[in-house]
């Protein structure tokens, strides 16, 4: 089973390589610019955009409440502008910014 795993590890890596590639063509195309979030560093999902507190939530918390300053919003969008204010450099908290992550 172990190597069914890897397998299936490999298909949904190559397949997940193909969108980016599609979405940086596409992106080129129109003038765009594709950036990739260190996500394991930033978690955009666990983290604050008002005051960049993270805090660790299951999948079934669909509502961004920061125990922190208060910030409520729904967790996508909350992910959205976390994953904007790191690229713009704004984001609040430690070891977020994107001056010591590549550009791809």
């Amino acid at each position: 089973m172990g190597g069914n795993h890897q397998w299936l590890k490999s298909i949904l890596d190559v397949g997940m390589g193909m969108i980016k590639s599609a979405l940086k063509a596409k992106l080129s195309d129109i003038g765009g610019l594709f950036v990739e979030v260190p996500t394991r560093k930033v978690k955009p999902s666990q983290t604050c955009p008002k005051c960049g507190h993270q805090e660790k939530k299951t999948l079934d918390q669909r509502t961004h409440v920061c125990n922190n300053c208060g910030y409520t919003q729904q967790r996508d969008i909350a992910a959205a502008e976390v994953m904007l204010l790191w690229y713009s450099n704004n984001l609040p908290g430690f070891g977020t910014s994107r001056a010591n992550a590549p550009l791809r």
